[in-house]
């Protein structure tokens, strides 16, 4: 599974967030994390967005810094993984 992209935007904004997925017509999976500081971006070592990760199918991390999904090396990790 690749994460597309996630949100650090405080709790207030939660809804200009989603109408902005909404109007960009964003796909794959969005997570709303629940502000700056949270266990999400702590655990991942998360420090700035976008951020592109990659699980494979038993949900263990590939990578938490996984190419962009416009990189051609994107697809190749995923064909890799998949395979196995």
């Amino acid at each position: 599974m690749c994460i597309r992209d996630r949100s650090t935007d405080d709790p207030k904004d939660k809804e200009k967030w989603l109408q902005m997925i909404k109007d960009e017509n964003l796909g794959g999976l969005q997570l709303f994390a629940n502000g700056p500081g949270n266990d999400f971006s702590k655990y991942y070592k998360i420090n700035a967005i976008p951020r592109f990760l990659v699980f494979d199918k038993n949900g263990k991390i590939v990578t938490v810094d996984s190419p962009r999904p416009s990189d051609p090396k994107l697809k190749q990790l995923l064909l890799a993984e998949a395979a196995k």
